[in-house]
């Protein structure tokens, strides 16, 4: 599917009613109706069209990318940064990688340095936004190497600035993969050296980005340290709260929440993302990690009606989007756990079933993990302990084998007690009941979620 094609498929009423308004003549004009007709038409044939246009596939192309450019600019607006923050909220990240790479071909051509510049500010965001499973690390620190070396000498702080975002990225990136940790450790050593080099210079912007990139490396392995610099982070920014971006407080806000989740303090917790959604309603919403971090903390809290509402008006758009579909995985699982404490067993089925449709390259191991806990769970609720039996022995024959995960240590626990339910239940031996309640862990922070979900099948 062609790069226009995807974004004709991501319009809503009111864009496909714009981009079938938009004044064009001759050839142009009658592409644009082709593609306007077949909107989410899984039989359209782009090669096809060629033919019956009498176009070769270089001028159908370049008919594409002027059509592309037209669209944008009166959909999206004329700046660059519009046009870009258009497509990744349609989640069409590999067009964003394609028009970048051709946008830093006509400026270098222009050899106007300010607007390269600019440029390579809007392209280190961008690539930043990509999801994990399928992050442009090249691209990424390309991007931000190339605009650190088009930095006068006294553009200390922005340099210092770009540095610690990206080291940050790298460190949620390398996050659960195998080869990981090393890259992390290296990540943050070059932190720590940053942190020093501008100790007592007053640089607070910057401060706030390094404390930020080094909390990054410490939510995985001690949270309470991630909160510490967290907190020095927050101290940064209110030096210079005007001149930290909105999206920068978003994430420092939902951060904070976050660690007081891992803390166990989960009404303070919500009540900081109640805080997020209220002061930034739309930048909260637009990335899936904050509404979707909010829901789990309500469903811990065991408010499902709270959930329900930010599951439908900030998750389920993401979840219609085909162009996200990288998102579903972490999506349906979300839901699927939501209509298991709902006692929706049908539901929480659909959900599971359509997460067993995806492939490999769509979640990492941990995500994997998660989800075969979940699937683990609805076997039990649904009755069937001989099959919640066999999946659990596979389940743990799984977390040995990836046991050099740090997570994977943690959540064998979790396993462990669900085992303990399911040999209870197929027992069927009421007796002892509250025993095995009582000597259950109730679960501290991200984990209680999913012990509260096998307590519940008692």
């Amino acid at each position: 599917m062609g790069y226009l094609l995807h974004l004709v498929n991501s319009f809503d009423e009111n864009e496909l009613m714009q981009f079938c308004n938009l004044e064009l003549e001759g050839k142009e004009h009658i592409v644009r109706n082709e593609y306007a007709s077949h909107q989410h038409n899984e039989k359209f044939d782009e090669s096809a069209l060629r033919s019956k246009l009498g176009l070769t596939k270089t001028h159908l192309d370049k008919i594409n990318s002027i059509l592309l450019d037209k669209v944008l600019t009166h959909i999206a607006g004329a700046s660059l940064n519009d046009k870009f923050e258009f497509l990744a909220g349609k989640q069409l990240y590999p067009l964003i990688l394609h028009k970048l790479k051709l946008g830093e071909k006509k400026l270098k051509q222009e050899k106007n340095i300010k607007s390269l510049k600019e440029f390579y500010v809007i392209a280190s965001r961008m690539t930043m936004l990509f999801n994990y499973n399928d992050f442009p690390v090249k691209q990424m620190t390309y991007y931000c190497r190339s605009y650190k070396n088009l930095l006068a000498k006294e553009e200390v702080s922005a340099r210092y600035r770009m540095s610690a975002k990206c080291e940050e990225l790298l460190i949620h990136y390398y996050h659960a993969r195998k080869d990981g940790t090393k890259k992390k450790d290296a990540s943050l050593k070059r932190l720590l050296k940053l942190e020093q080099e501008v100790k007592d210079k007053k640089m607070y912007e910057t401060e706030h980005a390094i404390y930020i990139g080094i909390s990054g490396y410490y939510e995985s392995v001690n949270w309470e340290k991630g909160l510490y610099y967290l907190k020095k982070a927050e101290a940064a920014a209110q030096k210079v709260y005007d001149k930290i971006h909105d999206r920068d407080k978003v994430f420092l806000i939902s951060m904070i929440a976050q660690h007081l989740i891992e803390f166990s303090r989960y009404q303070d917790g919500v009540d900081k993302y109640k805080e997020l959604f209220q002061e930034f309603p739309v930048l909260a919403g637009v990335r899936l990690y904050h509404p979707y971090q909010y829901v789990f903390a309500l469903l811990i809290v065991k408010d499902l009606k709270g959930a329900e509402v930010i599951l439908r008006k900030y998750i389920e758009p993401f979840l219609k989007n085909e162009n996200a579909r990288h998102l579903h995985f972490n999506i349906l699982r979300l839901y699927a756990i939501y209509h298991l404490l709902n006692k929706d067993i049908e539901k929480a089925g659909r959900c599971l079933q359509q997460i067993l449709q995806f492939g490999k390259e769509n979640f990492t191991p941990l995500g994997d993990l998660l989800f075969r806990l979940v699937h683990n769970v609805y076997c039990v609720q649904k009755g069937d302990y001989v099959l919640a039996a066999d999946v659990f022995r596979k389940n743990m024959k799984y977390i040995d084998s990836k046991l050099q995960i740090q997570e994977f240590t943690v959540y064998k626990k979790i396993f462990l007690a669900l085992g303990k339910v399911i040999r209870f239940k197929s027992k069927a031996d009421s007796s002892k009941k509250t025993s095995l309640l009582n000597n259950m862990e109730v679960g501290e922070g991200r984990e209680r979620l999913y012990m509260d979900l096998i307590r519940l099948q008692l």
